[in-house]
């Protein structure tokens, strides 16, 4: 077999550990976010690039012994909240603005609790903060309404590989080696992704975001659905790496003493279909994305 064009090497900081039945059959959050991102690269690349995931339990102090090593960090989502007065959840935030403030051509990408804490650490002196969500819990596959200007910027940023649509009928474009630049198009403002979250990020104002900062998008329940800075920082508040199964057996062990009506109701949004694949594909592209420098070094 021919060796990969590109490596994209991923420090996976596990907050958390899957509920007894997951872990059992997809081991860590590590894992559940490598198998698809593994597969996508495939099917986009063939054996052009590979993706190499490491896991660290960043709950028991375990880091990276240099972040230059990597070429991202991944934020796994947690029971805990980015406000919780633990030690690990300190010296996580403070990892996290290490990362970006000395590591640039590293990126950033958070899910569920991991985009509370990037957000919180990142964005903390710009009056972004973390905060149990007045509107309860959302849960289950639910539509994301994406922001346009997110979706102008993502589709701006240049990549390490030249990106071409293999069919004009897909929501998003199929990534190829191509013997020249194409645009990666947005089909659809809507994106639909499994959710399973209490707390929510809050922007003070809608204008409060660094220049180059933009909310990917909204749904009706949740205002803030992720962050983007193109080549930086991505986030997600939903799960591209969760599906049903995982989804159905966290919310039997989280929503235990819940009102029966609601965890019904909960389950029957679980089971919906979901957009899983082009958020995963999503996340691909950014980890191609060119990291902008006079003198760009090759980090890949």
């Amino acid at each position: 077999m021919s060796a990969p064009l590109f490596t994209i090497r991923i420090a996976m900081l596990n907050t958390d550990r899957p509920v007894p039945k997951v872990f059992e059959k997809r081991g860590s959050y590590g894992s559940i976010f490598y198998n698809p991102l593994k597969a996508a690269a495939a099917a986009e690349f063939g054996y052009l690039v590979e993706i190499d995931a490491q896991d660290f339990d960043v709950v028991n102090g375990d880091y990276p012994k240099a972040a230059s090593d990597f070429n991202a960090i991944f934020v796994t989502g947690a029971a805990a909240a980015s406000y919780d007065d633990f030690d690990w959840i300190r010296n996580l935030a403070d990892y996290i603005l290490e990362v970006y403030e000395t590591y640039p051509q590293v990126k950033i990408f958070g899910s569920c609790f991991g985009h509370q804490i990037v957000c919180d650490s990142l964005l903390r002196k710009h009056d972004v903060h973390v905060e149990k969500d007045p509107n309860g819990w959302e849960l289950g596959v639910r539509e994301i309404e994406l922001n346009r200007e997110f979706c102008k910027a993502f589709e701006a940023a240049e990549t390490i590989l030249d990106l071409s649509s293999s069919s004009s009928t897909s929501r998003l474009p199929t990534l190829n080696i191509a013997s020249k630049p194409s645009a990666f198009v947005f089909a659809s403002d809507l994106l639909r992704l499994q959710l399973l979250h209490s707390d929510h990020v809050k922007l003070q104002n809608p204008d409060c975001l660094p220049e180059s900062w933009v909310v990917i998008g909204r749904s009706k329940h949740c205002a803030v659905q992720g962050v983007y800075e193109p080549s930086r920082v991505l986030t997600f508040q939903g799960h591209f790496e969760y599906d049903r199964f995982i989804v159905s057996e966290t919310v039997q062990v989280v929503g235990a003493t819940w009102e029966p009506n609601f965890a019904r109701i909960a389950l029957n949004h679980i089971n919906k279909e979901d957009d899983a694949d082009i958020a995963c594909r999503i996340v691909l592209k950014f980890l191609l994305q060119k990291y902008q420098v006079e003198e760009e070094p090759e980090y890949y």
